[in-house]
């Protein structure tokens, strides 16, 4: 998944000299609750990185329950990037993402 969000960022940032990468990355898991909820679906979502890399803030846009929301904003928060730099000062960036899951149901 890291690779697919830095060749996300590469096309999104193509006029920056050195694009922000993904250093830190965690997939969100379904937790049994989104199984057992309806676990399918896709989560469109945009991420807030400051200038530190750091993700500030993950907005759900369209998710077709709240616990697959809740998991995609749980492991997107923990994400790091190396900063984006313009001007040779660190700025901050979002990205818009889609994520489709396909969870069982837990017997």
């Amino acid at each position: 998944m890291a690779e697919d969000v830095n060749g996300l960022l590469a096309k999104r940032f193509d006029k920056v000299a050195s694009p922000p990468k993904a250093t830190k990355a965690v997939i969100p898991e379904g937790s049994e609750a989104t199984a057992n909820h309806g676990g399918m679906g896709a989560v469109l979502f945009v991420v807030y990185v400051g200038k530190d890399g750091r993700v500030k803030d993950v907005r759900i846009l369209e998710s077709p329950n709240q616990y697959l929301s809740e998991d995609v904003i749980k492991a997107f928060m923990q994400w790091e990037f190396t900063p984006l730099a313009g001007d040779g000062e660190p700025k901050e960036f979002n990205f818009k993402l889609r994520i489709p899951f396909h969870l069982r149901r837990v017997a």
